[in-house]
């Protein structure tokens, strides 16, 4: 989804080079899942971490990205899955949300090249079908599912393949404290409020 002003918060850049560094083992099979999306994609956002369990870490990571080419000259959903595939390899999952056009296809194949998890919204829960569907069409994603029921999905997946157990989260403390943190990005790059929604 692309920023409309510079966010707050200082993200570290993702580079072309695959990352030159020794992890600590308890990061070794971290998995870290970059999610596309454009147009329609607030409200698969949205519907995305409703699905979002509040009694366990999933023990995975989410990050947006200022872009850096202007609008129309970029397909920054690419970009950010095939960084993944390169840095990641089957750690790389990738999930493509409502959109129109075809970003995020080649950079989940260059996920599946690499062995990680592709996943597409269902085109019947889209706003905008063209991303997902073209996604679909490679034959190369995994699971095709409305953004709700993805979080079980990832996590399943990350217990039965990545050998990732998820931990219980004290009180639903560090989930709320991640969705928190979503809603003030969400705020800042589009400025509307989503927070109200969950405290209803």
């Amino acid at each position: 989804m692309a920023a409309r002003k510079k966010a707050k918060a200082t993200v570290p850049a993702i580079t072309q080079e695959p990352m030159d560094t020794v992890l600590p083992e308890s990061l070794v099979n971290f998995p870290i899942v970059g999610i596309g999306a454009s147009a329609g994609g607030l409200a698969a956002f949205e519907a995305f971490f409703s699905g979002m369990p509040t009694d366990v870490d999933p023990d995975m990571a989410f990050e947006l990205l200022e872009p850096s080419a202007p609008r129309g000259q970029r397909l920054p959903i690419d970009f950010f899955f095939r960084s993944l595939a390169q840095d990641l390899h089957e750690r790389a999952i990738g999930i493509v949300l409502s959109g129109t056009g075809s970003d995020g296809t080649l950079g989940l194949r260059a996920i599946k090249g690499e062995v990680g998890m592709a996943m597409a919204q269902n085109p019947a829960s889209t706003g905008y079908d063209g991303m997902p569907r073209s996604a679909i069409n490679t034959g190369l994603v995994d699971y095709e599912l409305p953004p709700a029921e993805m979080p079980a999905r990832l996590i399943a997946y990350a217990t039965r393949t990545l050998g990732r157990t998820p931990t219980a989260a004290v009180q639903g403390t560090r989930a709320e404290n991640a969705l928190k943190k979503t809603f003030i990005i969400l705020h800042a790059q589009t400025g509307h409020d989503f927070s109200h929604r969950f405290n209803e």
